[in-house]
């Protein structure tokens, strides 16, 4: 300020938004999401019901608040057949027409599992099996 002739002095500048500022808040803790255990009621297809997948198979189960997104899984008795990410507030999914192929020649299980945006699972279901038809 002296270089351009004033003395120096405390500028006062005062800072004024012209909105409202929010507080600033912090949290102490392990960021993740504490897991409510809830279950999952899947609807379709039954537990032990034998499919042929000669039609498509539509995957039915109920839905959680909370869930972020939900993950559909199939296994056979080796590895993963299929895994699948939804959104919430949908709860069908139309099994693809390459399943068949993939499945393999013994029985599958499927479960779903709902997660919160944080990818932490918060509710899943029970695994039920399809049971294997001959191909014809």
């Amino acid at each position: 300020l002296t270089v351009v002739g004033n003395l120096p002095e405390v500028v006062h500048s005062g800072a004024v938004a012209g909105f409202s500022l929010p507080p600033l808040r912090y949290f102490v803790g392990s960021g993740a999401a504490a897991a409510t255990g809830s279950t999952i009621s899947l609807n379709a297809p039954g537990d032990n019901e034998p499919l042929s997948f000669d039609k498509p198979v539509d995957f039915l189960w109920s839905d959680t608040a909370s869930a972020a997104v939900y993950m559909l899984e199939l296994v056979n008795d080796r590895e993963t057949v299929l895994s699948a990410l939804l959104p919430p507030g949908v709860t069908t999914y139309k099994a693809p027409s390459w399943l068949e192929e993939k499945r393999g020649a013994g029985d599958l299980r499927w479960r779903v599992i709902a997660l919160d945006g944080g990818g932490n699972e918060i509710g899943k279901s029970k695994w039920r099996t399809i049971l294997a038809v001959p191909r014809r």
